[in-house]
């Protein structure tokens, strides 16, 4: 077996088979059972009867259905090891090497997986597990995410626009960086418009970039998808002055068109900004037709519907049609969305 399937292997035991329970290592009245008395210098004995003994009471790596130690205390007439630094011989432990490297390492990492957005979330997973599938035990080849007009539409390979949107190549330090920028910019507009309308957006940006990459034979549409996140997040803030590259600070709408200028002179291609391009034009697509035109008197049909707010939001995003929204500031439109007019008395001509 290959090194990368044991890492897997380990990965897989760890989120299946660890309790996350806090561990009690000192409970009452059973503070000898727990204690080895095995030295350091001594080989282990990895029996289950030791293995028992070594561990305390609601261990990190117990697994889930077995039976769990009696915490009653110590068997009667055991002799207990006693020592200069434990001269009861009763030694605390303080912290397990399991518990240890999971506080330590995997709890933070679930932690913030966690907390990130429902929406945001799921996009990451999937860039993730595509990047893991380019690894050599697999080497899956890119073209199976690549999209395809063909494949999609005569084979009925209906997972090739959302893998093309969400595959940011191999594994390196730069997919790296993509999938820190995108979660940074994902986690902020979810948190604040909703993860139905995160939903919402990301669906339209998969049918637009996916219309426009079977146009211009585009296999991957991933770089646009993250310009038009960038540019979905600038229109809340147009004006606010963000850093962008060297602690360069901008305006907040000018940092997709700065990106684009970035790439073009690390490639030295024009060609670089189209993907750049693409995502600003989508962007701004959901941008109008989600927060202008409604403002307007039109129909916000991009919004996301009641039943999917309700399915997946939580309860701190409360929406307001962003029709009526739009009425309340410019004062001369009904709450659902038309344009009224005030009647007023009239006046006869030449009267």
């Amino acid at each position: 077996m290959k090194l990368p399937w044991l890492l897997i292997f380990l990965l897989a035991h760890i989120a299946f088979c660890i309790d996350p329970s806090p561990v009690d290592h000192a409970p009452s009245g059973g503070e000898g059972r727990w204690v080895s008395s095995v030295r350091r210098s001594r080989p282990v004995d990895l029996r289950p009867s030791s293995v028992l003994l070594t561990r305390p009471p609601d261990a990190l790596f117990t697994c889930r259905g077995g039976a769990r130690a009696s915490s009653r205390g110590p068997a009667k007439g055991r002799r207990q090891r006693r020592t200069t630094a434990d001269p009861k011989g009763v030694r605390k432990l303080s912290q397990s090497p399991g518990r240890s490297f999971y506080s330590n390492w995997i709890a933070p990492v679930l932690r913030i997986y966690t907390n990130i957005q429902l929406i945001t979330r799921l996009y990451l997973s999937l860039a993730l597990l595509l990047s893991l599938l380019q690894l050599k035990p697999l080497s899956v080849d890119p073209s199976v995410f690549a999209l395809e007009w063909e494949r999609t539409v005569r084979s009925f390979e209906f997972w090739r626009p959302f893998t093309a949107m969400a595959f940011q190549g191999d594994l390196t330090l730069s997919m790296i960086s993509t999938m820190y920028f995108m979660w940074q910019y994902g986690q902020s507009l979810e948190e604040a418009k909703g993860s139905a309308e995160q939903l919402v957006f990301m669906l339209t940006q998969v049918i637009l970039l996916s219309l426009i990459g079977f146009r211009f034979q585009l296999p991957f549409t991933g770089r646009a998808f993250s310009s038009a996140l960038v540019y979905a997040c600038s229109r809340r803030e147009p004006f606010a002055m963000v850093p962008v590259f060297l602690n360069i600070r901008v305006q907040y709408w000018k940092v997709p068109f700065a990106q684009a200028v970035i790439d073009v002179l690390s490639a030295q291609k024009i060609n670089a900004a189209i993907p750049h391009l693409m995502g600003i034009a989508t962007g701004h697509f959901y941008h109008f037709f989600n927060q202008i035109y409604p403002g307007m008197g039109g129909y916000a049909w991009l919004s996301a519907p009641r039943w999917l707010r309700r399915r997946i939001d939580s309860d701190k995003h409360v929406y307001e049609p962003l029709s009526a929204a739009g009425s309340k500031r410019r004062g001369d439109q009904g709450g659902n969305g038309k344009r009224r007019f005030d009647k007023g008395r009239g006046r006869r001509l030449g009267g």
